[in-house]
C-alpha cells in the first residue's frame, strides 16, 4: 500500500492512496482492504512536510500496521 501526503493552498493535509496503478483520494475502507490482503505499507510520499510531521505520520502508519498484524494473528488463532 502506498500513501501520498500533500498540503493544499489552505495548509490542510490531503491524502491519496494508490489502488493498483491509479492514485485516488484516500479511502479508509480501501486502505483496510489492502492491508488485510498484504499488510505492507510502502514509504509514503510527502510534499511540503517538516521532518517532525513526517515522523509522526510514519509512527501512526506503523501503529496501524501493527494493529492489522495483531488482528490477522488473532483471526488465525481462532
Amino acid at each position: 500500500m502506498k500513501l501520498f501526503f500533500n498540503k493544499n493552498e489552505q495548509g490542510d493535509i490531503v491524502v491519496s492512496i494508490q489502488n493498483g496503478t491509479t492514485v485516488e483520494p484516500f479511502n479508509y475502507l480501501l486502505m483496510l482492504h489492502q492491508l488485510m490482503e498484504n499488510n505492507t505499507i510502502e514509504e509514503p510520499d510527502f510534499h511540503d512536510f517538516e521532518d517532525e510531521q513526517k515522523t509522526k505520520i510514519k509512527e501512526l502508519l506503523q501503529k496501524i500496521h501493527d494493529a492489522v498484524a495483531e488482528s490477522l494473528v488473532a483471526t488465525i488463532d481462532n
